[in-house]
């Protein structure tokens, strides 16, 4: 749950000064899994820094507004679990 609450307080934080608002969330399920998929109208990230982003101590907020750990404590919970964090929106990307 750490994870997903993450991703989605991500997600609304990065759309919350656009005129166009929203976060979904969608769940798929199979006999073997869960896929938790988060969409949002934000631009997403350039290529050049999906790496840092995930490695942690990065981040794309304004100085004092974010630590850049978020997506690096979903990495880290996720491989826990042995699953993988498939991928991020590319810049100027919607769902």
């Amino acid at each position: 749950m750490q994870a997903i609450y993450n991703l989605v307080k991500n997600a609304y934080e990065a759309v919350s000064s656009l005129d166009e608002r929203w976060v979904s969330l969608e769940v798929h399920e199979t006999e073997t899994f869960m896929e938790f998929s988060i969409f949002d109208s934000g631009k997403g990230v350039s290529e050049d820094i999906k790496s840092l982003i995930l490695s942690g101590g990065k981040t794309t907020k304004k100085v004092g507004k974010g630590m850049g750990i978020g997506l690096q404590v979903v990495t880290e919970i996720i491989r826990e679990h042995h699953e993988v964090l498939n991928s991020l929106p590319l810049e100027n990307h919607l769902e």
